[in-house]
């Protein structure tokens, strides 16, 4: 059964051709390996997302890393000026309310750290589904329960943040993270995502 617009709202609705399909949300970790003996992981999700992310496309996990030599004033400046596509990260809702907390408080744990040390992080694709470099990763100044993430889908991150791109360096895995690999354990869980290492 086809329903039929009447003539005054044909002019509002576009056709479907033209309508906008609403994506999914991006579900994911990000591994931290401030230690790399010992990576941190913490389920996310992208929200609020702005132009064109292709959040389709991102890995399920993206290995953070940390920059020390940019002050977050330089990024947020920048990004100001040449608008690139963002999104908002939030801790994904996990299903049992023990790894709920603890997932939520390694969020905000991070997201403080890098307000705290007025540092930026950048996660890099690590896909060759997209040739652009990956993701600069900021704190929110109002929220320590959110991230900015801005997007270089085909682009790569700016010259004065430092990131090395050759992609031996950029995609370098964390120690335990390749460790558990080498010895043959399965690092998924039940619902996909990796498990706390």
């Amino acid at each position: 059964m086809a329903l039929r617009l009447p003539a005054h709202l044909e002019s509002i609705v576009p056709p479907p051709a033209a309508q906008i399909s609403q994506s999914k949300p991006w579900r994911g970790t990000f591994t931290i390996a401030s230690d790399p003996s010992n990576p941190t992981v913490i389920y996310v999700s992208a929200a609020e997302t702005d132009g064109d992310n292709r959040a389709d496309l991102w890995p399920t996990n993206f290995f953070v890393h940390n920059t020390d030599r940019v002050a977050l004033s330089e990024v947020t400046s920048w990004v100001q000026r040449h608008t690139p596509s963002l999104c908002m990260f939030m801790p994904d809702r996990l299903d049992y309310a023990n790894d709920n907390r603890a997932n939520e408080a390694t969020f905000r744990s991070f997201s403080r750290m890098l307000a705290q040390n007025q540092m930026v992080a950048y996660a890099p694709w690590n896909s060759p589904r997209l040739p652009g470099a990956g993701i600069l990763i900021y704190p929110n100044p109002s929220s320590s329960a959110l991230l900015v993430g801005a997007i270089f889908l085909n682009s790569a991150f700016p010259d004065f943040l430092g990131i090395p791109t050759s992609p031996a360096a950029m995609y370098r895995q964390p120690v335990g993270y390749q460790n558990q690999y080498q010895n043959g354990q399965n690092g998924e869980g039940s619902n996909g995502y990796y498990q706390y290492m």
